[in-house]
């Protein structure tokens, strides 16, 4: 039915206007949330820290790594933190990613059902294809202006620096966020059950 049918938590929309605030407010890119999903089979959020380090930043962004206990990577990455200069939390399993997104100013992810709660809250997103079938969504939401689309090769690292390089552009990052705004409101669950409650 489209994206503004997306049953999201209800704490998405309660955080949405606040969200969209605080984009239109932004000041640069001070804070970076990587979230690959619940595997991420390929270590990607590896890659996005080295892309990270390898940008000559003014005062460099809080980054902020969510991961589950089932990620195969998830020892390697928190021994690896201690190598850059710059502070990276990580998180494990967490219950308050609506929280997080709100006070992230960029995203970088992939492409599955976090799609949308990022768009909810007009989060300006670095996508990564992480599987054949977010590669549709990956499309719709780069032909949106919502997301920069990456897809998974061996010029990962170089991309994913460039796409943030972008994105450091205050007319592009208000754009991206104001479309991002677009897709999904969050209230996907709240029309949802209105529409069967209807029917009953």
């Amino acid at each position: 039915l489209g994206s503004s049918y997306s049953l999201l938590r209800k704490s998405f929309y309660k955080l949405r206007i606040q969200a969209i605030q605080k984009r239109r407010d932004n000041n640069g890119i001070n804070n970076i949330l990587i979230s690959m999903g619940g595997i991420d089979e390929n270590n990607i959020t590896s890659k996005v820290l080295m892309s990270i380090s390898q940008i000559k930043w003014k005062k460099s962004p809080v980054v902020n790594i969510i991961l589950t206990a089932n990620s195969p990577h998830k020892d390697k990455i928190i021994n690896s933190i201690k190598k850059y200069d710059f502070e990276i939390n990580i998180f494990v399993d967490v219950n308050n990613m609506a929280e997080l997104m709100l006070h992230s100013d960029i995203a970088i992810g992939g492409g599955g059902t976090t799609s949308w709660e990022r768009c909810a809250l007009a989060l300006p997103t670095i996508l990564i294809i992480l599987a054949e079938n977010q590669k549709t969504i990956g499309k719709n939401l780069a032909s949106a202006g919502a997301v920069i689309t990456l897809y998974r090769n061996n010029k990962i690292i170089k991309n994913i620096r460039q796409a943030i390089t972008v994105m450091m552009k205050k007319n592009i990052y208000m754009e991206m966020s104001k479309n991002a705004s677009i897709v999904c409101d969050g209230r996907g669950a709240k029309i949802t059950s209105d529409k069967i409650i209807a029917l009953i």
